[in-house]
């Protein structure tokens, strides 16, 4: 059985594997292209124009703007199916899941390698719903994987980028197409090779991937995909926890909410619960109350647990316009040069095909920087984030202790009975991962709060 932490490197492997080789080969239309007028698509679109030269010779040539133009017309349908499922992709991913999520996302582009490499000439318009997949089961596959960066806290911005970069540099996919075909290797015989990833494919959502999402932030104690048990195949994924796993939180309005234990625990260092063992009002039973020192810290005592801002509320938000308004602007021009970069370069290269082709390498491999540029990004935010992290210390500690009672030493390791009204030491404070030496002190009297 693999360990957790060589799982975890697989699964980065993995996503990265297929972001860098799938996801985006859509952006490397422009060498597609190329090979798939060698092959004579949309060829019949030409016309034959007769030129006569100064000198009265008579030159033959061939007007192909038509076939340009359904080739940017294929692009364009498919980059607009790659833009628009953007937000139905999240609504499936959050509701159903990782698995029917990839396993839409591996019928897309199984389906669309197919139809390319048994399309011809003239069977040229499976080109479009070939395109269009192609782009949605991409987009799929990098939904699925960006959460991969849920699993390397610290490092979750540099995993997130990396994929981000090798999304952009699979159009290079597409320039390992044009350089096998010109080596002599079919067209068909490609395409069908890469239809035959969809096996790993379906491994790696099997047993490298979570039924539903990866959990940010990751508890420590976490497992996913199938692994073998003594009872045979079975699925481990940790991602509903019993009420067992659970400790009631009582907020400052007095609402009693059940959080994670582990994940308060162990993932959280700056956020500590700490119990509150008050002394029996005459019913024969002590209470406890669980106060948060994150939101006593922040929120000051007394203060209201602050709402979660609602979705409608983040859509409507000037941020996110405008962001969203300079995305736009950014991805229209991304691609619109791509779908009419070809015609472009024949139009500058007078029609010379071996000048139009090292150009397009050339383009091509310009594109598969991306994918060294972006992790920059990552390593900038996650070391901003490092920086401004607040240190746990004893001053949270010791301001939770006061405001349950201003008697009590702030001490993290000793708490003596209070200075006054408790002789005693009825009244004790003790940190959650005391619970022992609590019920030592308080007689074994303890219950929880439901």
């Amino acid at each position: 059985m693999l360990s957790i932490k060589v799982k975890r490197y697989l699964t980065f492997a993995n996503g990265l594997f297929e972001c860098l080789c799938f996801a985006g080969v859509i952006f490397g239309w422009a060498s597609l292209v190329f090979v798939l007028k060698k092959e004579g698509y949309f060829h019949d679109l030409c016309i034959p124009v007769s030129n006569t030269s100064h000198h009265g010779e008579r030159n033959s040539t061939m007007d192909c703007d038509l076939q340009d133009q359904h080739f940017t017309l294929a692009f364009t349908l498919a980059s607009f199916s790659l833009c628009f499922i953007t937000l139905p992709c999240g609504f499936l991913f959050d509701y159903c899941g990782t698995t029917v999520t990839r396993f839409l996302a591996i019928s897309l582009y199984t389906t669309a390698t197919l139809m390319i490499a048994f399309s011809t000439a003239a069977s040229a318009v499976l080109l479009f719903p070939a395109a269009c997949m192609i782009a949605g089961g991409g987009i799929l596959f990098f939904t699925t994987n960006v959460q991969t960066g849920n699993l390397f806290g610290n490092k979750r911005s540099t995993v997130i980028t990396l994929y981000n970069g090798a999304f952009g540099s699979s159009a290079a996919m597409f320039l390992l197409v044009k350089g096998l075909y010109e080596s002599g290797v079919s067209l068909r015989y490609t395409f069908i090779f890469i239809s035959c990833f969809s096996f790993v494919q379906i491994c790696s959502t099997l047993f490298l991937l979570p039924r539903t999402q990866i959990p940010y932030p990751l508890p420590k104690v976490y497992s996913y995909g199938i692994t073998w048990t003594h009872f045979g195949l079975k699925s481990s994924c940790q991602e509903q926890e019993t009420m067992s796993q659970m400790k009631a939180v009582r907020s400052g309005d007095g609402t009693v909410r059940w959080t994670p234990r582990k994940r308060m625990e162990l993932e959280e260092p700056d956020r500590q619960m700490f119990k509150i063992i008050q002394p029996d009002g005459g019913d024969g039973m002590e209470k406890e109350e669980m106060i948060d020192s994150l939101k006593t810290q922040t929120k000051g005592p007394g203060a209201a647990e602050k709402d979660i801002p609602s979705f409608r509320s983040c859509i409507l938000s000037k941020v996110f316009f405008t962001h969203l308004l300079w995305l736009s602007v950014i991805q229209l021009r991304h691609l619109l040069y791509i779908g009419t970069l070809n015609p472009m370069l024949n139009l500058l290269a007078n029609g010379d095909s071996r000048q139009v082709g090292r150009l397009t390498n050339a383009f091509a491999i310009t594109q598969m920087g991306s994918v060294l540029c972006a992790p920059w990004n990552g390593l900038i935010m996650d070391r901003h984030k490092r920086k401004g992290k607040p240190a746990a210390g004893a001053s949270a500690e010791s301001r939770i202790r006061r405001r349950a009672n201003p008697g009590v030493c702030p001490s993290h390791k000793h708490l003596p009975p209070l200075s006054t009204g408790d002789p005693e030491g009825k009244h004790m404070h003790t940190p959650l991962g005391s619970s022992g030496s609590s019920a030592r002190m308080t007689g074994g009297r303890e219950r929880d709060v439901r």
